[in-house]
């Protein structure tokens, strides 16, 4: 589909694991369970018992933002700092699968519409 405008909510742009990594054998696409580290304290998405917890993630693509103003939170893939969470205003992107995700994701989710009202 090529090259998109996408919708402009979170400056930045979607970019290819491989391309940003500076490891040649990085496994793409990344398929696994990672723990998830709070960038930023100060929200109301992840109290304390969600941080270092495990998502499930798969992807070969990664939100490389503007300004980490909207990082909430990252996991570490090989090289790479990927966000995995992002916000700005009353808009939240997940690189992972909340609902893949178990006790962790489904308390994410609501936390995240809780976080909404």
């Amino acid at each position: 589909m090529g090259e998109q405008e996408g919708l402009n909510y979170i400056p930045g742009e979607v970019i290819s694991m491989k391309n940003k990594s500076k490891i040649k054998d990085i496994k793409i696409p990344h398929i696994n369970w990672n723990k998830i580290k709070i960038y930023k304290e100060t929200n109301r998405i992840f109290p304390k018992d969600l941080i270092n917890r495990s998502f499930y993630f798969i992807h070969s693509f990664m939100a490389n933002i503007e300004n980490d103003k909207n990082l909430i939170a990252f996991c570490s893939y090989y090289d790479l700092k990927v966000p995995a969470v992002v916000k700005s205003e009353n808009i939240t992107g997940l690189q992972f699968h909340p609902e893949k995700s178990g006790k962790n994701g489904l308390k994410l989710l609501k936390n995240i519409f809780e976080s909404l009202l």
